[in-house]
């Protein structure tokens, strides 16, 4: 059987991704992967494995984060790829290009497993609420989340609470 071993977690490719009796030659693989890529831009449940499989493959081996600037690279790839069902911008922000922003000016530090699955939860909530109106002080967000909140209200928004396009009436 074809195998391709990732990291320290224990699992191949093929015991996360599919069934192995499906994927146990190359000619398989191939065609699972083309017919992942076909569902992929459609399936949240399926992106969602596969942007948490992502931080295995990410980290080095007995590593428990990944580096920022990988992280970055991979959430660039992840969030902005024509195969992603979460594209992490819309017409009014450009998230992604924010949560970059934010990170290689004010974060620095590198990724762990909470962030990681955390600003995928993130991310799909800001696209349904640009206002951030789901955040707030009390919640159990990671830190980094929290001071990006804030930097997004302070310095993308002028102090504003509101998102873009709120109107008074």
């Amino acid at each position: 059987m074809a195998r391709a071993q990732v990291g320290d977690s224990g699992y191949s490719w093929t015991e996360q991704h599919a069934d192995a009796s499906s994927c146990d030659t190359i000619e398989k693989q191939k065609a699972y992967i083309k017919a992942l890529k076909r569902e992929l831009p459609n399936n949240k449940d399926r992106f969602t494995r596969v942007y948490r499989y992502t931080f295995t493959v990410a980290k080095a081996p007995g590593q428990k984060a990944v580096p920022l600037d990988m992280a970055i690279a991979y959430w660039e790839l992840l969030f902005s790829s024509s195969l992603s069902a979460v594209k992490w911008t819309s017409p009014d922000t450009p998230w992604l290009s924010w949560w970059t922003e934010f990170l290689t000016s004010s974060w620095k530090k590198s990724v762990n497993k909470d962030m990681w699955n955390e600003t995928l939860k993130f991310a799909q909530l800001t696209l349904t609420d640009e206002a951030m109106s789901f955040w707030n002080e009390e919640s159990s967000w990671p830190s980094v989340i929290d001071e990006f909140v804030e930097w997004v209200r302070n310095e993308k928004r002028g102090g504003s609470k509101e998102g873009p396009a709120e109107e008074e009436y």
